[in-house]
């Protein structure tokens, strides 16, 4: 695969032409397989945002939407006499966050994408996707944290019907609080 303009095309191989596997991308506000900030910076470690089955028949990604994020101007200093500003979104403690959605592509045979639902105690509410594992070439393992970082929940996701079953629920402890925004 590749990400161009935050939207993810998947080529088989060199002589095939390219399938637009997402259409939703819109730079600096809807990321499709790649980290925003806030996901690069404190909640994966990386600008990853995608996890390739075992077999390399299915695709799993987040797309993380910053539309409603706050922004603030980052000065770019590009050889001019003066800086320009970048607008840049950057939640800050107590503002809004980015809304996720985890998504899984099957690549061989018909082409379809399904989204894994969160567990139904994080819907209609902020949450986190902070780990995404293939434990099959069909099932995921994916943890779900809620805003206030006191409840994770681990579930398992058959790809093939985009059903997630709740694996193990842990309360979090003041002291066990993870830096994330």
């Amino acid at each position: 695969i590749y990400i161009f303009e935050n939207n993810i095309y998947y080529q088989p191989d060199i002589k095939s032409s390219s399938l637009r596997l997402t259409s939703s991308g819109k730079e600096g506000i809807i990321f499709n397989g790649i980290a925003d900030w806030l996901y690069e910076e404190e909640i994966l470690h990386s600008h990853i945002a995608h996890w390739w089955s075992p077999d390399g028949e299915r695709l799993a990604f987040l797309m993380i939407n910053d539309s409603l994020v706050p922004t603030m101007v980052i000065p770019r200093f590009t050889g001019a006499l003066y800086p320009k500003g970048k607008q840049y979104p950057y939640p800050k403690a107590g503002q809004v966050n980015p809304t996720i959605k985890l998504y899984v592509v099957n690549l061989y045979g018909p082409t379809h994408t399904l989204e894994l639902m969160p567990p139904d105690s994080f819907k209609s509410r902020e949450y986190y996707v902070t780990m995404v594992k293939w434990v099959s070439n069909t099932k995921t393992v994916v943890r779900w944290l809620n805003r206030p970082q006191n409840m994770s929940i681990l579930t398992v996701c058959e790809t093939t019907t985009g059903a997630c079953s709740r694996g193990k629920k842990m309360e979090l402890k003041k002291s066990t609080k993870v830096s994330l925004i």
